[in-house]
């Protein structure tokens, strides 16, 4: 078992049995696990299909063009660089542009109408050398601005140099490691341009893809020697992700640029997300990823954080950072792959064509409305396809996991079902399902993801099958369809996606949906609270560029603390108007590029209020939940008639430096109750308490809305010497395993 799978069952142990949740308020979201949201789902599960075995593979070899480096002309130093914000303070539309409004007309999958704005259109030939672990490639780029002034520079990503060299940012940032894999200094990745031309900006692009396929000469000019490595995040000059080019004649407005690249990719020894690994075979496996050059974002007035009155906009291309993934625009991609004919192929898209010859096969596929393309091959997958409404779910699976496949299957099947019911309609008619190796496991790209399937996965244990297949396929909807910004608001995919991968998981599996350990059962949003609440949660905030905090700190913030913020958001406004929110914001922002506020604005369109409080502190800001019980005082007043009236107190104190509005509950010896409220703005607040029964326990938070909430230990204190004995052994047990999980956090 993975040691991150340990980790998770043994925290999760530790939180569950000492004072995680209350059994009456663990049994009352079990028996309704989300309200308007388990109503939604109506599951139709589909049989698996017949799987296909291949045979063992055959290697060819082509020699790789020679590798080159450009030079610095000297207008590289008036190259624009972009501050960010850090809080968004500008004014910009409040709703998405006419372009998705109409798009959203479109929605039968078979309507010919664009979802997207779709600024790109690719075609990329490309061959892939197993020998040399080379992609060999050519590619014609459309790139239409859709701004109100001309473009005279275009800005590329080139994401395969972050493992080129130790010199790299990536590198530099991440040590040369992911997720606990280490790359091989013998088995570095990296991506050269040969070549670059530029079409007149006459030359319709349909036009100039059809002479590039023909291997006729371009007639445009020669951009090769004018490439420049630019580093608008650090100043590296060794870094070598981002290039732009100065054109030798502008784009104007709603014009379209079309250029041709040569470039060879070398991938690496896979570690992170992208490159080769060998099966247990002995053969190899590939993920390809990131692997062309992409070009950048250019936001226009309007867009994102750019001001509507805005002159022009401006270039959004980030380096490659070991904390951030990925941003971009909307388009086509026609993609021809190249491969020896023992390989199988999984894409991005749907598959149009396949030729063989000469030991060798060229597959084609075609892909619309998404914003990158991914691929893998291996002579070792077998193939099953099954279907889901109007998708076609194939899945890839390495022979050593055949028997995981149902499970894979079903756990995809059951995501479906659960966003199409509570989000909106997966718009796109295929999903591939990838089983991956090494650092390639738990990626996400359009219609494609790659899952997690560890040696050893019995059924009483939910993570890594269940949960990741779950988890990669949320991703479809943040990354993929609204397909925010991830360099600069990472948690608006990565939160979004954990917070609905517990919810899917916890509706789905019920109690014990992350693993039933000894009778205990753990849920998947139990661990998402746990690795937030008990891992120094004050540091990070959850919005702000991902590549300016730690690794530990940017994956407890954009995955976990988002997750929990949203959970949290849920409890106060109410499960129904965050189905409402999820829709709506779903409806009115995909294929557009929302952000945080976009987000907040429609939050505060359906909860009917400002959330400024909220959002400032626990979105903008990294304030702490944490209040407690500090002490019961019963004191007998007065007695008439044998009847004992009590002046009580209960003694409340803000442990943290946030402020978040409380239920305060006061059990009685007769055994009833009374609620009251406190704004939870004071550090010590007294609740007075006047009644014919003393106080006999008092609880902050009784139904345990306040996910936030980190010590969910200190909410209660009761009065009776028994119980006043059984806390003091509970918190004494609580200390030592709060040692033994400073020592298990080391291996997350």
């Amino acid at each position: 078992m993975p040691a991150r799978t340990l980790v998770f069952a043994a925290l999760s142990l530790i939180f569950v049995c000492f004072g995680a949740k209350s059994p009456q308020a663990a049994e009352t979201r079990k028996a309704t696990p989300t309200n308007l949201f388990a109503q939604a789902v109506q599951t139709t599960h589909a049989a698996p299909a017949t799987q296909t075995t291949h045979a063992a593979p055959a290697t060819q070899t082509t020699q790789a063009a020679q590798a080159t480096r450009t030079t610095r002309p000297a207008w590289t130093d008036q190259v624009t660089r972009v501050t960010y914000p850090a809080h968004p303070t500008q004014t910009a539309p409040t709703t998405p542009s006419a372009r998705n409004t109409q798009s959203r007309q479109a929605d039968s999958i078979a309507d010919p109408i664009s979802r997207s704005d779709r600024r790109v259109a690719y075609h990329i030939d490309a061959r892939l050398e197993p020998e040399t672990k080379k992609v060999i490639g050519r590619q014609t780029l459309a790139w239409t601005n859709f701004g109100r002034t001309s473009v005279t520079e275009l800005q590329f990503h080139l994401y395969l140099n972050g493992f080129r060299d130790d010199n790299s940012t990536y590198m530099k940032e991440s040590g040369g490691q992911f997720r606990g894999m280490r790359g091989s200094p013998e088995a570095r990745g990296a991506i050269t341009v040969s070549s670059l031309t530029l079409e007149d900006v006459s030359t319709s692009a349909a036009d100039a893809a059809a002479r590039e396929y023909a291997g006729l000469q371009s007639n445009g000019f020669d951009l090769t020697d004018q490439i420049v490595f630019i580093q608008p995040d650090d100043d590296n000059v060794f870094d070598e992700t981002v290039f732009s080019v100065r054109l030798p004649q502008p784009v104007g407005p709603k014009e379209t640029a079309v250029l041709h690249f040569d470039f060879e990719s070398t991938l690496p020894r896979v570690f992170a997300r992208t490159g080769w690994e060998e099966t247990a075979s002995g053969n190899l496996f590939f993920l390809v990823g990131q692997w062309f050059p992409k070009i950048g974002v250019y936001e226009i007035p309007g867009q994102r954080y750019v001001p509507e009155e805005a002159r022009a906009g401006r270039w959004n291309a980030h380096q490659f950072h070991a904390n951030s993934e990925f941003y971009a625009d909307f388009g086509t991609y026609h993609v021809r792959l190249d491969v020896p004919d023992e390989y199988m192929i999984g894409a991005t898209g749907t598959r149009i064509s396949e030729e063989t010859r000469d030991g060798r096969k060229v597959v084609g596929f075609e892909a619309a409305d998404v914003h990158d393309f991914a691929w893998t091959a291996s002579p070792d997958f077998r193939v099953s396809t099954h279907p889901w409404r109007h998708v076609s779910v194939q899945v890839l699976m390495l022979p050593e996991h055949q028997r995981y496949r149902d499970r894979v299957v079903e756990s995809a099947i059951i995501a479906l079902d659960r966003m199409d019911a509570w989000v909106g309609p997966y718009p796109y008619q295929t999903l591939t399902i990838v089983d991956a190796l090494g650092g390639a496991v738990g990626m996400e790209y359009p219609t494609f993801f790659t899952t997690w399937i560890s040696g050893y996965s019995p059924a009483w244990v939910k993570l890594p099958i269940e949960d990741t297949v779950v988890h990669e396929f949320v991703h479809q909807y943040f990354y993929g369809i609204l397909a925010s910004n991830e360099f600069e608001e990472a948690w608006l995919d990565e939160g979004f996606t954990s917070y609905f991968e517990s919810r899917i998981m916890d509706d789905a599996y019920g109690p014990g949906s992350s693993s039933r350990l000894a009778g205990i059962d753990i849920d998947v949003s139990d661990t998402h609270r746990l690795v937030y609440s008990k891992v120094d949660p004050g540091r990070g905030r959850i919005y702000g560029d991902s590549w300016e905090q730690s690794s530990g700190v940017y994956g407890r913030t954009a995955y976990y603390k988002s997750a929990v913020v949203l959970s949290t958001l849920e409890n106060l406004i109410g499960s129904d108007e965050m189905l409402r929110v999820m829709q709506t914001y779903y409806d009115r922002w995909k294929f557009d590029h929302p952000t945080t506020r976009d987000f907040i604005e429609i939050v505060e369109e359906i909860a009917g209020e400002d959330m400024t409080w909220f959002f400032d502190q626990f979105v903008y800001g990294s304030a702490v939940v944490d209040y407690r019980v500090d002490r019961i005082r019963n004191r007998a007043s007065e007695i008439n008639d044998s009847t004992v009236v009590y002046e009580s107190e209960i003694a409340l104190e803000r442990v943290g430096d946030a402020i978040f509005p409380q239920t305060v509950r006061a059990h009685f010896a007769d055994g009833s109750t009374q609620d009251f409220t406190w704004d939870g703005t004071d550090e010590w607040y007294v609740v007075p308490v006047t009644g014919t029964s003393r106080i006999s326990m008092a609880e902050v938070d009784p139904e345990e809305d306040v996910w936030l909430d980190i010590n969910r230990l200190n909410n209660r204190l009761a009065v009776s010497p028994r119980s006043e004995f059984a806390r003091e052994m509970q918190l004494t047990a609580i200390s030592v395993l709060q040692h033994l999980f400073h020592l298990f956090t080391a291996l997350l």
